[in-house]
């Protein structure tokens, strides 16, 4: 399945009709290598090499984004439901379910891309584009 997440991009479909639900072990490490992506990608934006932002990543299952301003976003990993939670800085709450046949976590209300929301928020608030 995994070879075929990149294949064909774009939208369509459901990320909970795209696949069956993960392994307790398989989840953790995607919803782990995901936060350490976005967090290593959002230390890379310049804003936060200047003191524009703090990232603040623990234990691989909540990462913590504090602009300059003083507004956050978090990304939270819920193994229960196999979903990352993410508090935009805008002030809306969103489910990701991973989606194995597009390789992304994908909103479980309008399929957007988690990627897609938090770059979209963060280059408001800090000066850069993140690197993930």
């Amino acid at each position: 399945a995994r070879e075929a997440a990149g294949a064909g991009g774009g939208r369509g479909g459901s990320a909970a009709a795209a696949g069956s639900e993960l392994s307790p072990g398989a989840f953790s490490e995607l919803a782990g290598a995901k936060l350490r992506t976005l967090a290593d990608g959002v230390g890379k934006m310049s804003g936060v090499l200047n003191g524009g932002a703090k990232v603040d990543l623990r234990d691989g299952e909540w990462l913590k984004v504090t602009a300059e301003d003083g507004v956050e976003y978090s990304v939270s990993v819920d193994a229960a439901a196999q979903a990352l939670l993410s508090f935009s800085l805008q002030g809306d709450a969103y489910a990701y379910k991973y989606d194995e046949r597009r390789g992304q976590w994908v909103s479980d209300r309008d399929e957007h891309y988690l990627d897609e929301l938090l770059a979209r928020d963060l280059m408001v608030h800090v000066s850069g584009v993140p690197m993930f």
